[in-house]
């Protein structure tokens, strides 16, 4: 049942892969939706802004490609922790830059960064979470979860804004993708070249 999902080892996978769509959601609204009005408030008029944003997102399908190629080399929560480090010192490192060669530079590697992450979390970890008969309502909630998150960071993505900065924001996204970190370190799982009867037989015991 639904309620399945809230017991025992299922609610471990229910809080991996919730933390895994809450940290993709907040990665790529924070990226998307923010970068522009941070570029403003720095000066940057809004015709340049959104050229060079549209520089920076061409590392999204790049992003994406490196991550089909080179998501199975790798063991799952490795790469899920260390791309989400990664992740937070990029995002910490940009916030820095004031050149505008420097911002679209940096901000063209967070974005494939991001996208590896993306690539990687939605469409290959989360999945292979889950036990057959438990994947649909499993991955359901997990990417409500992410999104009731992305209609919330904003507010606190505002906040930050108005009171502190830039900085503060990209220091607080890192804050939230470390503590991500921290849960799939203690609770997730190593899923790769796993079969799914292996996956339901380690839920049974």
């Amino acid at each position: 049942s639904f309620w399945d999902l809230f017991r025992g080892t299922l609610l471990k996978r229910t809080i991996v892969a919730s933390a895994l769509l809450i940290g993709m959601n907040t990665i790529v609204y924070t990226v998307i939706n923010w970068v522009p009005t941070i570029f403003v408030q720095n000066g940057i008029s809004v015709t340049k802004s959104t050229g060079m944003m549209a520089l920076i997102m061409f590392g999204a399908p790049l992003g994406v490609f490196i991550s089909s190629q080179v998501v199975d080399r790798f063991p799952r929560k490795k790469m899920a922790i260390t791309l989400l480090i990664v992740i937070g010192l990029l995002g910490y490192f940009y916030s820095l830059q004031r050149t505008e060669s420097m911002i679209v530079m940096v901000g063209f590697i967070l974005t494939v960064v991001n996208y590896i992450f993306t690539c990687f979390s939605c469409s290959v970890y989360v999945p292979e979470l889950w036990p057959t008969e438990s994947r649909l309502r499993g991955m359901g909630l997990a990417n409500a979860i992410g999104r009731v998150s992305a209609v919330v960071s904003p507010f606190g993505v505002a906040w930050l804004l108005s009171n502190f900065g830039a900085t503060a924001v990209f220091i607080g996204l890192a804050v939230v993708l470390l503590v991500i970190a921290f849960i799939i370190a203690t609770l997730g799982i190593e899923t790769r070249h796993k079969t799914l009867e292996e996956i339901s037989r380690e839920m049974a015991e």
